[in-house]
């Protein structure tokens, strides 16, 4: 008999007297009585169950751990997690963070040929990225300073708003009344008027008529604004009535179709000046569609000459939206520097800490299906004015409105915190 043979029964006899003393020892356990149960009892607790002694790893953990330190981030992925190389980003579909900013880019950009990191740390050294790190802290820096410099001026301008929070309040109470005085003395005037001709049955003359139409004109008027008004009357105008100050002023902002709407289908884009009136409504008007028609029309005649119309085309005005309320279902869009919207990409370091508030402008004219409407968002800045104009989906419009009303001595705090960190640190 071979080797491998004479193991093989001896193998099968080891199996069986294993199995026969399993079979055997809950019998034996029960002979021993109570102590020894016990006993056990106390064994099994100290030793823990299964659940209690099984640690969940990860898959990305376990194979870090099995990993040895030499193949940490050798421009080679290992793991499925690309957990192993987060400072090369040889697995491409993770991470990869920069070695002196710790700025974090997708691991795509890492041996692109472009230069991402400050310190080139995302390329060979063969590319010979130019270290960029201090230049780039000091522009942050600066920025930073620039925002702190407006934001202070802000929240200096907001006080003085706030002194004259008062009166502007008690100033919509007295336009109030004076707008319901109007309509109820003009409702009087037009009972005796249809009175005089019911009891007299006289036919109202052309110019009875005409001054008939022009006192329901003057009603009408006179009801808008005792509701415009009134309904100021209630409205939340910020900490301290700061917004209040908005009321009765007009801003406009010129802007072109193509930055409007991403794109146009005419020849030659449109130009519009949308108008906002805080608290009141939200216009685009359009002063040079007359120009615009010529040069449309000129551009699709190609080089046979169009010979302008003698009267000039106007464009009347389209209302994207009345004010309705304040609102914390929509995000904010773009916060930046003022005027900087679209030249310069602002920092994540520079973002007001406080939530920016954003109102409700609906009921505009029917586009399509459904009727326009304008989302505004409240800014800090030193001055007011609109910042950016969108239109995101079909006619639903978005604004960036800069004002001293939205600043505050949080934003300040928090400008100054990083920037005095930035300070004792050569990259933010």
């Amino acid at each position: 008999m071979t080797v491998r043979q004479t193991r093989r029964p001896l193998l099968l006899l080891l199996l069986v007297v294993c199995i026969c003393c399993l079979l055997a020892r809950p019998a034996l356990a029960s002979a021993n009585g109570n102590d020894d149960a016990a006993d056990d009892d106390d064994d099994d607790d100290w030793f823990g169950g299964a659940d209690e002694i099984e640690v969940e790893v990860d898959d990305g953990m376990a194979c870090l751990a099995r990993l040895h330190a030499s193949l940490l981030n050798d421009g080679y992925c290992d793991c499925p997690s690309a957990d192993d190389e987060l400072l090369t980003g040889a697995c491409g579909s993770g991470e990869f963070t920069c070695a002196t900013s710790a700025k974090v880019l997708p691991s795509a950009f890492v041996d692109d040929g472009v230069c991402d990191c400050c310190d080139g740390s995302d390329e060979p050294s063969s590319m010979g990225c130019v270290n960029t790190c201090d230049a780039d802290a000091s522009a942050v820096r600066q920025r930073l300073e620039t925002v702190l410099t407006d934001v202070e001026a802000g929240v200096r301008a907001k006080a003085t708003l706030i002194a004259g929070a008062g009166a502007a309040r008690a100033q919509f109470a007295t336009d109030v009344a004076h707008w319901a005085t109007m309509a109820n003395e003009v409702a009087a005037e037009m009972d005796a008027i249809q009175t005089h001709f019911k009891s007299s049955n006289a036919k109202p003359t052309h110019e009875d008529q005409q001054q008939f139409r022009y006192l329901q004109y003057l009603q009408q008027k006179a009801q808008y604004y005792q509701y415009v008004y009134g309904n100021l009357l209630e409205t939340d105008f910020g900490d301290q009535d700061a917004f209040a100050s908005l009321v009765g002023q007009c801003f406009e902002y010129t802007v072109n179709e193509k930055a409007l709407k991403g794109g146009t289908s005419n020849t030659v884009a449109r130009t519009y000046v949308m108008v906002l009136c805080p608290f009141l409504n939200v216009t685009q008007t359009e002063p040079a569609y007359h120009e615009w028609r010529l040069a449309q029309k000129q551009a699709q005649a190609g080089e046979t000459h169009i010979t302008p119309p003698t009267e000039r085309e106007e464009q009347r005005p389209i209302l994207l939206g009345v004010w309705a309320n304040w609102t914390t279902d929509v995000p904010p869009r773009h916060v930046g520097l003022p005027h900087a919207l679209y030249d310069e990409a602002p920092t994540p370091l520079e973002a007001d800490p406080s939530p920016i508030r954003v109102q409700v402008y609906d009921h505009g004219e029917r586009c399509g299906e459904a009727p326009r409407r304008v989302h505004v968002q409240m800014e800090c800045a030193s001055s007011n004015y609109v910042k950016f104009v969108e239109e995101g989906s079909l006619c639903v419009y978005s604004i960036g409105f800069a004002t001293p009303a939205a600043c505050s001595a949080a934003y300040v705090r928090h400008l100054q915190s990083v920037l005095s960190a930035s300070a004792r640190h050569d990259e933010l």
